[in-house]
């Protein structure tokens, strides 16, 4: 309570804590876009209808290419409401095209220098920026990232391009390899997470989209677990087949003898 926040972004999830900030008793919150404009466009809940969350994954490489840019590029943008809701609190100011390029910690005070050369103090700040796709910070995934198919390596090769670094993922979200051959085990390791969304669209994101995310891993799940162990199965089924025209052999016989 009672403290000065910084919040650095514009979008829906900058816009929640700022106004979380300021109901749960902070006396200033300022937030900074480095966007001269705050976008209000409905891009992802355009998307949240049934035939692009079920059929995005089987789009062609290049439409999904084109979707996921224009999505990255704008980013998450809040509500109308959420915007409205925030802008009528007093204690609220909002700075556009003001991006941060300095942070200093003086004392117990966090001194901000923005791009257009003024200075900030505050007592808090939060960053709502989003995300950035690097494979290699999941520690778990870290030896496998030699052998791991990226969008760079089957599309388009462009380091500047954030895309490139997304992996290429299969039909039931699973993970390809970079070469044939190379780690024919990645294809048992599935992908329901942001990450999933150039292959996958919103299949790891949001409650509309995982839905149909989990329907598209566990039935590529069970076709995976049903393939490999197939000849185990036919054994199985071979016997109770077996068993049963035996069966029925016996019972012919005993009827032949009534």
């Amino acid at each position: 309570k009672g403290c000065r926040i910084g919040v650095l972004g514009a979008g829906s999830s900058a816009f929640d804590n700022a106004i979380a900030a300021i109901d749960h008793g902070s006396a200033q919150v300022d937030l900074f876009s480095r966007r001269n404009t705050i976008t209000r466009e409905p891009f992802y809940t355009w998307a949240r209808f049934s035939g692009f969350l079920n059929s995005y994954i089987d789009l062609p490489d290049a439409h999904k290419w084109e979707l996921c840019g224009k999505f990255l590029d704008m980013g998450d943008p809040p509500f109308d409401k959420t915007v409205d809701r925030a802008e009528r609190k007093s204690q609220f100011t909002m700075h556009l095209a003001e991006d941060w390029v300095d942070i200093q910690q003086i004392g117990n005070e966090i001194s901000i220098l923005t791009e257009t050369g003024s200075r900030y103090t505050f007592d808090k700040i939060l960053l709502g920026t989003g995300t950035v796709m690097d494979m290699s910070a999941a520690s778990e995934l870290r030896s496998l990232l030699p052998h791991i198919a990226l969008w760079k390596d089957k599309y388009h090769d462009d380091e500047r391009d954030i895309r490139g670094k997304y992996p290429y993922l299969g039909a039931g979200m699973e993970l390809q390899e970079r070469e044939q051959g190379c780690a024919p085990y990645l294809n048992s390791i599935y992908v329901q997470t942001p990450a999933c969304m150039l292959s996958g669209g919103f299949h790891g994101i949001g409650l509309s989209g995982i839905k149909y995310g989990s329907k598209c891993v566990v039935n590529a799940l069970v076709r995976q677990l049903f393939l490999e162990n197939y000849n185990s199965l036919k054994d199985e089924f071979d016997a109770i087949f077996h068993q049963a025209v035996l069966t029925r052999q016996k019972s012919g016989l005993m009827n032949t003898k009534n």
